[in-house]
């Protein structure tokens, strides 16, 4: 709020700078409050490190009785890619980069992280369920989970593990629908021929379950 304006009209810039970052157009020599609100948005380089408000008029005078200063909310973006321990990179090209203190992540999985190369993704319509697949081309890595696959059962927020659902050491097809909207998939058998192998229908629980509902057929 400005009040005692003794001339003149009262101005918003960049210390400084020259430009006018906002002109209070009408605050003259007025009696009572004047009430300026300005937004200031820096686009000068590293000389402009402060905000002037003066007037006009050579030799006018003004009061400011009350300074009010609200930073505007701005929008960033944090893949799971660029969430750290400690800092959280900006991928939105505001470089927003900074510690963040108390925040939750929400889905902070990547799904490069989440399976291997040589996984798979199935979804299941009549059943609503996300099927993961790890190692799907008889490339398989080293370890103790090789054929395993993950189900999300996106009605209930289940997850669930089965070991082995899939055979060590051969190659399938990318998941498919059948005529009926069942889920498919072939596993080779020999150079020259492949097994078409349908996806049980049964749903998953809440509870990690150990597998046992999964099935191919």
């Amino acid at each position: 709020d400005v009040t005692n304006i003794s001339g003149g009209t009262i101005y918003i810039t960049e210390y400084h700078a020259s430009p006018v970052v906002e002109t209070a157009l009408g605050v003259t020599t007025e009696d009572g409050v004047q009430t300026i609100e300005f937004i200031a948005i820096s686009t000068l380089d590293a000389a402009a490190d402060g905000i002037v408000i003066k007037t006009s008029a050579a030799g006018g005078t003004f009061s400011i009785d009350d300074f009010s200063l609200t930073q505007p909310g701005c929008v960033a973006e944090y893949a799971p890619k660029g969430i750290g321990d400690a800092t959280w990179e900006d991928q939105s090209g505001k470089s927003l980069d900074g510690t963040v203190v108390g925040a939750t992540a929400i889905f902070p999985d990547d799904w490069h992280s989440f399976y291997t190369d040589y996984s798979i993704l199935g979804y299941q319509a009549l059943t609503n369920q996300l099927i993961i697949m790890r190692d799907c081309t008889g490339k398989w890595s080293s370890g103790q989970d090789y054929g395993d696959v993950w189900v999300v059962d996106l009605d209930t927020g289940a997850v669930t593990t089965g070991r082995r659902v899939f055979t060590k050491g051969i190659a399938y097809s990318n998941w498919a629908k059948d005529w009926n909207n069942d889920l498919i998939i072939a596993e080779q058998t020999s150079s020259t021929s492949v097994t078409i192998k349908r996806w049980t229908e049964e749903p998953q629980s809440q509870a990690v379950g150990s597998g046992s509902e999964m099935s191919m057929m």
